[in-house]
């Protein structure tokens, strides 16, 4: 009798470790995928120089950020419209939209 009730919460335990390790495992893939997606700064490029090159291609910038992987992100304002992207640092442009993917999105809401 102890047996059958010690089996069934068991079991609905396994699954919950099981369901969060898998996403855990799966959460820790992202950051190195951002790194390898994401373009590098040059080594002599100045906070400065990508701070003006974002300025001249985004002039309602209010904050550029750099990722531990190196990814750089703005984001502006536009005709009262904000926007965030992924920043080239040679170049100041936007190369991909700053929104964590829906898989990822859903994983980290998961945990």
């Amino acid at each position: 009798m102890i047996r059958v009730l010690h089996r069934w919460p068991g079991l609905a335990g396994l699954l919950l470790v099981t369901l969060l390790a898998v996403s855990g495992a799966a959460l820790s893939v992202f950051p190195a995928i951002e790194q390898l997606a994401s373009p590098q700064a040059a080594a002599g490029l100045s906070v400065g120089d990508l701070a003006a090159r974002v300025q001249a291609e985004y002039p309602g910038v209010e904050q550029i950020r750099r990722a531990p992987s190196g990814r750089i992100t703005a984001w502006w304002f536009q005709d009262g419209t904000p926007g965030a992207a992924v920043i080239d640092p040679a170049t100041g442009q936007g190369v991909a939209p700053a929104d964590a993917s829906p898989a990822e999105r859903w994983l980290v809401n998961l945990c």
